[in-house]
Order: C-alpha cells, then structure tokens, then sequence
C-alpha cells in the first residue's frame, strides 16, 4: 500500500496558505499523524508537521515534494522522493532520476539521507523503477517496497523489500516477500478488471508495538472444509525479514459443494468478496482483520516470548 493512501482535506487549527493541500498520514497505532501539506505553486516549500493528541510535536518546511512518506509513535518521519534528472538523452542511455531516502528524528532534523533506487532507461521498452511504499517496521528497521532491489544485480520480478537502518539508513537486507512465503511471485499491480488502475497487488500494514508486517496476498484461493469448499482470502503476518510468523485463511463465500465453475475475478459480481478496509490497529501489538464473508472483524495479537515473536487470535471478536 502507499504511505499517501489516507487522504483528508481537513485542516489542523493554524490556517493554511491559498493553493496548499494536506495529506494525513499516520503512524502504525494511528496516534501519531504526519499533515504533508503541498503547494500547487512549484517554488513553495513543503510543510510537514507531525502531532499528537492533537498537539503539535514539531513542523519544518522542505524544499523539495516527496512521493512517499511514514510516521512513527516516536515522531520520526521517513520520505522518498525522486530527484535528479528526468528525461532520457537523445542516443544515449541515461538515468530517468534517482530515488532519495530522508529521515527526521523527532525534532525535524534530518539525520539520515542517501540515495536508494536508480530509474534507469534505455529507450521505450525499459520498465520503469517504483517506490511503492515507505513503513517502519520498528524503531530501527524501515521498509522500502519498490519492484527492484537497491543492487539491481538481483532483480527479481514482482516486490523487492529493502531493509534500512533508520539512523543511518544503510542497508540490512533485501527480500523477495513472496519467495520468502513460499509463494509464486506476486504481479505488482492488480488486474485493470479490479477497478482502479495502477492498484498494488500486495498491501502491507505495521502491527503496533511488535517488529512484525501483515500482508495482505492479492487474490483468494478455494480450499477445502469439512463438507465441501469455500473461498479464502489469505493473509501472512511476517517479520522483519518476511519471514512468515502466522498463516491466516479467513472465509469470502458461503461453503459450497465444489468450486463455483464461472468463478471469474474480471467478474464484478465475484469480487463483493474483496473489502477496501481490511486492517484496524487495536492499540500496542494488537490488531484486526476482517472477515470478507459477512464483515465482521477478527481481532489478534501479537505476543514476544522465549526469544519469539508469536500471533494468535484474541479471545475478542467485534463488528
């Protein structure tokens, strides 16, 4: 999922200037919110102001737009942005731009910068590079999803996962997420039959309190129950290193007798089943899921012992 995918047009008590818009993103709990408020004029600064509890803990402005931002509890802010050159040269082969990674500790200094990605060109037919996403996993490690690894020696098609340090943003590993699973490569866009184009396959929300990621796999699969079958929507929670913690199968469909034969996702009527709101944090290392069948929400929590992180459900279940 994208850090910018919370959009608002609400406005935090001190007014904003004429042309500016604001986006609200917020932290993994949902109590910490960064206002990213853009001007529609290309020389005006950016604005950032992170707050809590409806107090502001710090603002600054920038000079240059980001693509991509996330916030932590901590008030510390992480943002990508493409810079440097845009266009090809005429014969020659050359860097589109290059992707830069920022991080601010919680008084807005930056304390960390470096240039991560490279979108190369080499005429009409070269894919493009993409930052999908930007999260902290914890107080230490930050995830960048692009469809290729920093080195691009290992590209690998679908999501590349790099892991960053936050204080200093040097590189503690890259991860095939998918491979890591045990999965097929995921595509790293859903079929244009889904609705909006240029959705991302995969969705990727941070537990609270916990080192650990919840992924949310693009398309539903038929196993088998007692007494027949049913449509599954499947989730992994996984560490820092994508590896998976807990499998977790929730029912889309009714149970059947044997698959549904026109079942066919370019379908609309067979896709009631996918629900936009999936993910609700329940405060420190607890979270729900939702229930693609009837929308009710499954609460689990995440538990550290032994050395191990561990997720079970919660005894809980609301709607």
């Amino acid at each position: 999922m994208f850090a910018f995918l919370l959009l608002a047009l609400q406005q935090f008590p001190d007014p904003l200037p004429i042309g500016y818009e604001e986006q609200l993103i917020h932290s993994a709990s949902g109590r910490t919110t960064l206002a990213y408020r853009a001007s529609s004029y290309v020389d005006d600064p950016v604005r950032l102001e992170v707050r809590r509890a409806g107090e502001s803990v710090w603002k600054r402005a920038i000079e240059w737009p980001l693509e991509l931002a996330t916030v932590d509890d901590r008030g510390w802010v992480a943002g990508f942005r493409w810079t440097g050159v845009r266009f090809l040269q005429s014969g020659l082969p050359s860097a589109r731009g290059r992707g830069e990674l920022s991080v601010f500790d919680a008084t807005g200094a930056i304390v960390a910068r470096r240039l991560a990605l490279d979108d190369e060109g080499h005429g009409c037919m070269t894919s493009s590079t993409h930052a999908f996403d930007l999260v902290f996993v914890d107080e230490r490690r930050l995830l960048l999803r692009a469809n290729e690894f920093t080195t691009r020696a290992r590209w690998r098609f679908g999501e590349c996962w790099s892991l960053l340090d936050t204080h200093d943003l040097s590189e503690l590993g890259q991860l095939a997420p998918a491979q890591v699973c045990g999965r097929p490569d995921t595509p790293m866009w859903l079929p244009y039959e889904w609705g909006e184009r240029g959705e991302l396959a995969l969705d990727v929300r941070a537990i609270a309190g916990a080192p650990l990621l919840v992924v949310r796999w693009p398309f539903p699969q038929w196993r088998t129950i007692l007494g027949g079958v049913e449509l599954q929507e499947e989730f992994t929670v996984v560490d820092a290193q994508a590896r998976p913690v807990l499998e977790i199968a929730q029912p889309a469909s009714p149970p059947r007798a044997e698959p549904d034969p026109e079942f066919n996702l370019a379908d609309p009527r067979f896709r009631a089943w996918r629900r936009a709101e999936w993910f609700q944090p329940r405060g420190e290392q607890r979270f729900a899921l939702v229930r693609a069948l009837d929308g009710a929400w499954i609460e689990y929590r995440a538990l550290f012992s032994d050395g191990v992180w561990r997720v079970a459900p919660a005894l809980a279940e609301s709607r």
